[in-house]
């Protein structure tokens, strides 16, 4: 059967064919796996974006009296620390 030369060129095509569309589906999954991955990536760039926005306009929406609370409290940790170093806060707060 394969005696003649044309059959040769036949199974050489058939071959030449076959690798032919295998590389082209091959690349194909790759063109698209490649564009699924910039699609995600994308898609994560803009969720962490909307995220910061949110985070800012939570800051940005805090109520003047949550403001004051939280000046408050700094405050009170500062005197708090502040008290810390005296030798009297010691005697009476320390257990040591």
């Amino acid at each position: 059967m394969i005696n003649k030369p044309v059959n040769y060129i036949r199974l050489i095509v058939l071959i030449m064919t076959m690798l032919t569309a295998q590389s082209c589906a091959t690349n194909k999954a790759t063109e698209s796996r490649k564009e699924a991955e910039k699609k995600e990536a994308a898609e994560a760039k803009e969720m962490d974006k909307q995220y910061e926005v949110d985070v800012s306009n939570h800051f940005k929406m805090q109520s003047k009296s949550t403001k004051k609370m939280m000046k408050k409290a700094r405050k009170h940790h500062n005197n708090l620390n502040r008290y810390k170093k005296r030798s009297w806060f010691r005697r009476v707060f320390d257990s040591d």
